[in-house]
């Protein structure tokens, strides 16, 4: 555009200013036309935004740039959020002239045949206006929630919408701007790129219209609060794959311009993985990769830090299976056994009996919780055989009986009768008894007998969890928090009354407890902000 243009258009700006009668209505007529002429050909860009379904106006003094977003947008919806109050003019009055204004402009033959770069662009004399006037003061939660009332349908119908933040006052914007983000509808803003020198209003001519990035698509801030929920839940795969997937969005949107922000995000993403690793039971590989992120030794659970270091079975072996066996009957000899390293056996138990009390806190899943809640209840069992024939209180029937067979027994039946009323043992592969002795060997008390209102016993519970896994049985949450204390109350009593028979340390355990806003701080997340998000549950897990 040459400088006789330039001048014209600011000579017209200049006539336009000084009008107090028939402004607006002028300005529609004569010099919002030219306006967006000079606009559409110093930015071709405006010509590419689409037309919108919703668009939503703050009202503030000014209608001028309002009027130029209706042009770009073309709504086929006007939604306008008023003030209480306007200088010089009752409220209701501004409302009525803003909406003339609209019929108006709409119905004006520049704006019918404005075809910018090709684009063909038909009137909408049928836009529908909906109005809202704050009752006294217009703040942000107003603003929020009247769009959350008047746009959040539209947004449900699938429809674009477009939020303009160019008008009103800053606490009206600052609603406009979070329900936008909240929705993911469209921000747009009207700059100018041109200001008279004196008095600092803009040349409408210079306008420059255009969407805002939405922070909540493009930082992810909804997943992140998502992410933060499913660590809170221990659903530490969901969330690494959720971390995964910022990680990929954040890089593509130029979030992650440095090195260190870039393995920050990474290292979150293992850490997650590490601690899926030892949710699993997988001690060995968990250790492994927390280490390899040099993540602090004193932020890790303690099962991970002190069974991965020991020969533990890593699913990533392929003689998982036989790792499994050798730490069980012990390689080469019983001693080597986990039923020799109570300091071992008891994280191990305790690790699982958290475990055990998510499943029924946190996932609902009561089958998956009395499966396991039996299964250590046996295990413990084991452990107490294997105490009397490491200490000398077995004796095997028969030359093939030996401490493997012993701690290869799976019915829980035999065993609770074999430590409670001393009878044999009598299993597939071998037979047991107690050693004859002036000393009688140490005997189980029943600790279920001492959980009050238990209406499972151990029998029971090892009864339901054979037919919960060969049949459809589905476990109600009453009996899955029964077998919890079960398994809790067997825990107790190997401790207090079968450890010490091996005379072996007894190990203090510790529930992890690792706040989430604490994690993304040891690996280096520190752009973004601390993550209010109470935790959905607490993670506090009782012994």
């Amino acid at each position: 555009m040459d400088t006789q243009n330039y001048d014209e258009l600011d000579k017209l700006t200049d006539q336009h200013w000084q009008r107090t009668q028939l402004q607006t209505e002028t300005y529609i007529s004569t010099l919002l036309p030219r306006e967006m002429e000079h606009a559409y050909r110093q930015h071709p860009f405006l010509a590419q935004q689409a037309p919108c379904d919703t668009l939503t106006l703050l009202v503030g003094f000014s209608p001028d740039p309002l009027l130029q977003t209706i042009w770009v947008y073309r709504p086929h919806r006007i939604v306008l959020l008023l003030n209480d109050k306007y200088t010089g003019k009752q409220v209701n009055r501004m409302r009525e002239d803003f909406l003339d204004w609209i019929e108006q402009l709409v119905a004006s033959p520049a704006f019918i045949q404005t075809q910018p770069s090709g684009r063909t662009v038909s009137a909408i004399p049928d836009c529908e206006k909906d109005t809202r006037i704050a009752p006294k003061a217009a703040t942000a939660e107003w603003v929020f929630q009247t769009l959350t009332e008047l746009v959040l349908p539209d947004q449900r119908e699938g429809k674009s919408i477009v939020v303009d933040i160019t008008g009103a006052k800053k606490k009206m914007t600052a609603g406009a701007y979070l329900f936008a983000a909240y929705a993911g509808a469209q921000i747009s803003y009207v700059d100018f790129e041109k200001y008279a020198d004196q008095s600092r209003r803009p040349f409408g001519y210079s306008c420059e219209i255009g969407p805002i990035p939405n922070p909540y698509d493009r930082l992810g801030l909804r997943d992140w609060q998502n992410v933060r929920k499913l660590y809170d839940q221990f659903a530490f795969g969901k969330a690494a794959s959720e971390v995964n997937q910022l990680r990929q969005r954040m890089e593509e949107y130029g979030y992650l311009a440095t090195a260190e922000k870039k393995s920050a995000m990474l290292k979150l993403e293992k850490a997650l993985i590490a601690l899926e690793k030892w949710d699993n039971g997988d001690f060995t590989a968990a250790l492994q990769g927390w280490q390899e992120q040099r993540l602090p030794s004193q932020l890790m659970p303690q099962a991970m830090k002190e069974l991965g270091a020991r020969p533990w079975p890593s699913a990533a072996k392929r003689d998982l299976y036989q790792q499994h066996m050798d730490l069980k009957q012990g390689k080469p000899s019983p001693q080597e056994s986990i039923f020799n390293h109570p300091e071992w056996l008891l994280i191990y138990a305790y690790d699982e009996l958290d475990k055990i009390n998510r499943l029924n806190r946190f996932n609902n899943d009561y089958r998956s919780a009395l499966l396991r809640a039996a299964g250590l209840d046996e295990l413990l069992l084991k452990a107490r055989a294997a105490v009397l024939w490491l200490i000398g209180k077995v004796t095997p029937c028969d030359s093939s009986s030996n401490f493997h067979t012993l701690v290869k027994a799976s019915n829980a039946y035999y065993l609770r009768r074999f430590l409670v009323q001393q009878d044999s043992l009598i299993l597939k592969n071998g037979t047991f008894r107690h050693a004859s002795s002036a000393e009688k060997s140490i005997t189980m008390e029943p600790y279920w007998k001492e959980i009050p209102n238990l209406q499972l016993d151990p029998e029971k519970m090892a009864n339901l969890r054979n037919e919960a896994i060969h049949t459809h049985l589905s476990i109600p949450p009453s009996m899955a928090t029964d077998a919890y204390h079960i398994a809790s109350y067997s825990i107790n009593d190997f401790k207090a009354n079968w450890v010490k028979q091996l005379k072996k340390p007894i190990p203090t355990y510790h529930a992890w407890q690792l706040d989430w806003n604490d994690l993304c701080t040891a690996c280096g997340i520190n752009f973004l902000p601390r993550l209010p998000l109470p935790s959905a549950t607490s993670k506090e897990t009782a012994k």
